[in-house]
């Protein structure tokens, strides 16, 4: 990869990393690693989650299913903020994604 590249890339995830989205979503993180069981239930809720949208169900079952589940979770002040600053970052990287897709001339009509 050529140096300047390279550099511009590091350099946008400094930008990444000092963002407001980031640093709330490290917050929680945080918070969140203090405590362990709330962490596992956490990360169960993302899998089930990630396997229910592949599963073909409609998104009426999904959010019955994950909601019958995982109250507790969605309840929960820490998880609950954790989820979604997860959600703003991924946010902010597709956005970061689409600028960079759409500034590029690459032939993907095969898609």
């Amino acid at each position: 990869m050529n140096d300047s590249v390279k550099f511009k890339a590091e350099e946008l995830i400094r930008a990444v990393l000092d963002s407001e989205e980031y640093r709330n979503y490290d917050n929680y993180r945080n918070l969140l690693s203090e405590n362990p069981e709330l962490k596992d239930r956490v990360q169960n809720f993302r899998k089930t989650r990630l396997e229910t949208e592949y599963s073909g169900k409609s998104d009426r079952e999904i959010s019955d299913l994950l909601a019958s589940q995982y109250i507790d979770i969605l309840n929960n002040t820490i998880a609950a903020g954790y989820l979604n600053a997860e959600l703003e970052v991924c946010k902010m990287m597709q956005q970061i994604n689409e600028i960079l897709m759409g500034g590029l001339q690459l032939e993907l009509d095969f898609l």
